[in-house]
């Protein structure tokens, strides 16, 4: 038997040309059997491609130098924040919910913290109470808070 299972399905699915120049039943994937031309773009068509990629590069640079990034919250110094705070890393780490050794890369200065951990680095040291207060479970109250 002539082609797997694929072969049969696809010569189903696909018009073939009697009359292409590669022989009989070929596929071309046309209507009504028209052969496909896979030849070598032209000068013309790659230029064209050129030039819609420097196009599509151009505009992917402006929206780079667009993007605001004043935003950014400052950096913390996570171990003066917990020492501040008075917790254990472990108790700092679960409150803000991450792993206890990156927290600790954090302390050492191996990392930084970014993103959305920055931020609540940020609100803690800010004003550590309120955020300790909407962190907690409900009907919870951290330590000193009024």
């Amino acid at each position: 038997m002539a082609g797997g299972r694929s072969y049969w399905l696809f010569r189903d699915a696909v018009p073939l040309d009697p009359e292409s120049a590669l022989g009989s039943g070929v596929p071309t994937g046309q209507p009504g059997g028209k052969t496909i031309s896979m030849g070598v773009p032209t000068p013309q068509q790659k230029a064209r491609r050129r030039e819609m990629l420097a196009a599509e590069r151009r505009a992917r640079t402006e929206r780079w130098r667009a993007f605001d990034r004043s935003l950014r919250p400052p950096p913390v110094d996570v171990s003066a924040l917990r020492r501040k705070l008075g917790m254990s890393r472990t108790r700092l780490a679960r409150c803000i919910g991450v792993p206890v050794g990156t927290l600790r890369h954090w302390e050492r200065g191996d990392r930084k913290p970014r993103g959305a951990a920055l931020v609540l680095l940020n609100l803690l040291a800010r004003n550590s109470q309120a955020t300790l207060r909407a962190l907690a479970p409900r009907g919870f109250e951290p330590d000193g808070a009024t």
